[in-house]
């Protein structure tokens, strides 16, 4: 049953883009937001006994999965992407193709604002965030 309604959705989309807007975030360095992701990643490790039996209703699972398999696992995913962004740079320049003539290409991660995500039933939390957390990002290609 639905707990929420087309009104929640619009806060959370005006809350997400007010957010995004916000200079602090936007312009934050990868290493800042590393850091930020780590944080993150305790603040779940600290709240792990609470978000396993929230994880076992919403998935329907057993407590012994969320605890030693959900709620471990989105802490690694977190701790693995928060390490990562330390040390992705966010243009890349790809080779040079010869033909038809030589150019300079290059893919540019860039946030793009808000997106909307579906999760399904089982590992709620773990597909979320798997989602959530490197999703600032798009790539597209610049030539010139």
């Amino acid at each position: 049953m639905s707990m929420g309604d087309k009104g929640d959705v619009d806060a959370a989309v005006a809350a997400a883009k007010r957010a995004f807007n916000q200079p602090s975030w936007r312009e934050m360095s990868n290493n800042d937001r590393g850091d930020l992701l780590f944080k993150c990643g305790q603040v779940i490790g600290a709240h792990a006994e609470e978000l396993m039996f929230i994880e076992s209703r919403d998935s329907g699972g057993t407590i012994r999965r969320a605890a030693g398999m959900d709620i471990p696992i989105v802490i690694d995913l977190i701790g693995y992407y928060a390490d990562l962004i330390k040390t992705t740079n966010n243009i890349v320049d790809l080779p040079t193709k010869p033909l038809p003539e030589a150019g300079h290409a290059q893919v540019w991660q860039e946030p793009i604002g808000v997106c909307a995500l579906i999760t399904p039933w089982n590992f709620p939390i773990f597909i979320a965030v798997a989602k959530i957390i490197p999703g600032p990002c798009r790539r597209k290609h610049r030539c010139n």
